[in-house]
């Protein structure tokens, strides 16, 4: 029996009719951070568990990110631009998308270099500052069109 972070009131059905099936668990979307300022990943965390999706790791640099990634691959990323480290958030989230075929969230203060060089990955794009719910409708979005089979947001690859 495989168990996910579902929520207090899941966990007490569940204890009541053991456990979610592996179709319920299979059904439920995993989201991954990269984010190397702790405020913002906090953030990032609180809206993630708001769109009903489970956080599987925050990572704050690209090699901790594709560990994670590699232990369970995530089907939605938010990613900032600029990360702690050698490998930026542009080639991360290329590499997640290309691996894992990960629905990508490029987050950034620029959005200039999302919009010139993330256009064919990017699933959408949060400029910060970003309110809560601009995260949770971006998710919200991205993990559609994950489902749907989309490689990218079809209006990031024109705009």
């Amino acid at each position: 029996m495989v168990w996910t972070n579902i929520g207090l009131t899941g966990v007490l059905r569940d204890l009541f009719r053991g456990g979610p099936t592996d179709e319920e668990v299979a059904q439920v979307q995993t989201a991954l951070i990269i984010e190397d300022e702790a405020m913002i990943a906090l953030a990032l965390a609180m809206s993630v568990r708001q769109a009903g999706l489970d956080l599987i790791g925050i990572a704050d640099n690209a090699e901790t990110a594709l560990a994670l990634a590699e232990a369970r691959s995530p089907h939605v990323a938010l990613v900032d631009v600029k990360l702690n480290g050698p490998i930026d958030g542009m080639t991360v989230g290329r590499e997640l998308a290309r691996r894992f075929h990960t629905a990508i969230i490029f987050t950034t203060v620029y959005q200039d270099r999302v919009l010139k060089e993330g256009r064919d990955v990017a699933f959408g794009l949060l400029t910060k500052p970003f309110a809560s719910d601009q995260v949770v409708q971006e998710l919200a979005r991205a993990s559609q069109l994950h489902v749907q089979g989309s490689t990218h947001f079809p209006g990031m690859a024109t705009a």
